[in-house]
């Protein structure tokens, strides 16, 4: 596994599309209910009168809620029925599940789904098999790719190719936040998890 950076493939976006498709993702990541327009900007890293235009422009379609009084923004309800759409036909769950809850009982451990999509792992199922202790993520809830024991088993069974082009992003959350990232320490996590098929996490 090598660090050395190059530059990315040339791929055309258009910048407003980008920014508003950020911005939802942002208010789906956000723990708490809502956040101002302030707090949107600088976590997207946009300005403020362009923050504002596209919140306005999102709002006209309801796919982003204002309240009039906290003048805080959150998911609107137009985005219910895409999500009914998305999980129809990504819906392999129903076909998991049996198998899934199996393996939860058997190990009395919390099992997740998950779908791997633009470096974000979706949490598509959760199965309890304790119910004094779990997992505490939510089912739909998005992770990093490179976040927790699954991010090293994921991420320790992928070609170079693709581990080479995630080291390049500088987004590695395999030990919690960036700055706290051991190469070391994850080359000998990484060595364990391809030599007994799974990874630990002492979060």
């Amino acid at each position: 596994m090598t660090i050395e950076k190059k530059k990315s493939a040339y791929c055309p976006m258009s910048p407003a599309v980008e920014q508003a498709a950020r911005l939802l993702l942002c208010l789906g990541k956000n723990k708490k209910n809502d956040l101002g327009l302030t707090s949107i900007c600088k976590e997207i890293g946009i300005h403020k009168s362009k923050g504002y235009s596209i919140l306005n422009a999102l709002t006209q379609y309801d796919l982003i809620t204002k309240d009039p009084k906290t003048k805080t923004y959150s998911l609107g309800p137009a985005l219910m029925p895409l999500g009914q759409k998305a999980r129809e036909k990504l819906d392999i769950t129903a076909i998991a599940k049996e198998h899934l809850q199996t393996l939860a009982n058997e190990t009395k451990a919390s099992v997740l789904l998950g779908i791997i999509n633009n470096d974000q792992f979706y949490i598509a199922g959760k199965y309890d098999g304790n119910d004094k202790l779990s997992v505490t993520v939510r089912q739909y809830q998005s992770l990093h790719i490179t976040h927790g024991s699954h991010g090293k088993a994921i991420f320790a069974f992928l070609n170079e190719k693709e581990q080479q082009r995630i080291i390049n992003s500088d987004q590695l959350f395999f030990h919690g936040d960036i700055e706290s990232l051991d190469k070391k320490r994850l080359e000998q996590e990484l060595k364990f998890c391809r030599k007994n098929g799974y990874a630990v996490d002492n979060g």
